[in-house]
């Protein structure tokens, strides 16, 4: 198939702002043909930190369609939140002339202590850092920051910046929401992201269950590896959709198994350090 001529939805941002619950909702939809994988990765940056299967170098396009599940869904899709901080995604617009792209923001404050128990929970993290040295480290760590993905939060609150980027590229065909929104109104939203992609209203009823919620690891140490180990295994067999069927729910019990059944302690935040995210988001 000629993969620029085909109708794609993509994810693109921000990261612990509801994309694997907004992923999961979408992928019910009978139009919808979802990636293998829900991140491909494909587009971002070379040197990004993240692991990939297989990336965008100039000149393989066509080898993004590999990553997506045989169906006849009529639109692809696929959510990878740190597109947002990439410039290569935005080729996507003139690559794939009819893609469409949605981003979620969240509200600087909520998102940053949100990666700060999300890392901690995945082990990125020392659970003994506590959140002011977890901000620190990223203001005064630059070289830190660009080679691990866990101490961008910082940066990757500079909201106006990362969207205007994408508004400037894709117009008419950029949808941002608010993560609130998508917390309180899951049915409207649904339905405005189906406008907006030109999919069909649902003929069934969509399970708007909460996806990727952050608990507490009993131990940060093992949850490191699981999730090392996991991401070595789905980084390579991102175009085996059978394979990764049958041991999805192996994966879920044993991540299950390293969670606590509770919620991360509160995090405090200082006026100061709200006072820095609300300059970094608006710069």
């Amino acid at each position: 198939m000629n993969i620029a001529e085909k109708d794609f939805l993509i994810i693109a941002g921000q990261p612990k702002a509801g994309t694997t619950t907004l992923f999961s909702w979408l992928q019910q939809h009978k139009q919808i043909t979802a990636s293998i994988a829900k991140e491909t990765r494909f587009f971002l940056d070379e040197g990004y930190p993240l692991p990939r299967a297989s990336g965008y170098n100039g000149h393989n396009l066509q080898a993004y369609a590999e990553v997506f599940l045989p169906s006849a869904g009529s639109v692809f899709m696929e959510a990878t939140p740190d597109y947002l901080y990439c410039n290569t995604p935005l080729e996507i617009a003139a690559l794939l002339p009819r893609a469409k792209v949605v981003l979620v923001l969240r509200e600087a404050s909520s998102r940053v202590v949100s990666c700060y128990r999300f890392f901690q929970q995945r082990g990125d993290i020392p659970s003994s850092m506590s959140f002011d040295e977890y901000m620190k480290k990223q203001a005064l760590g630059a070289e830190t920051a660009q080679a691990d993905v866990a101490f961008r939060a910082l940066d990757h609150c500079r909201s106006a910046h990362y969207v205007g980027r994408f508004r400037a590229a894709f117009g008419a065909r950029l949808l941002v929401l608010d993560f609130e929104d998508v917390k309180a109104r899951p049915e409207a939203v649904f339905a405005e992201i189906c406008a907006f992609a030109g999919l069909e209203a649902p003929e069934s009823s969509i399970d708007f269950g909460v996806k990727n919620r952050t608990s507490v690891a009993r131990s940060p140490a093992l949850m490191r590896f699981y999730n090392r180990f996991r991401a070595f295994i789905a980084h390579r067999t991102q175009k085996m959709p059978l394979l990764r069927k049958m041991l999805s729910p192996l994966s879920r019990k044993i991540r299950k198994g390293l969670l606590q059944n509770k919620a991360p302690a509160q995090t405090e935040m200082s006026p100061e350090n709200a006072a820095i995210l609300r300059q970094i988001a608006e710069a």
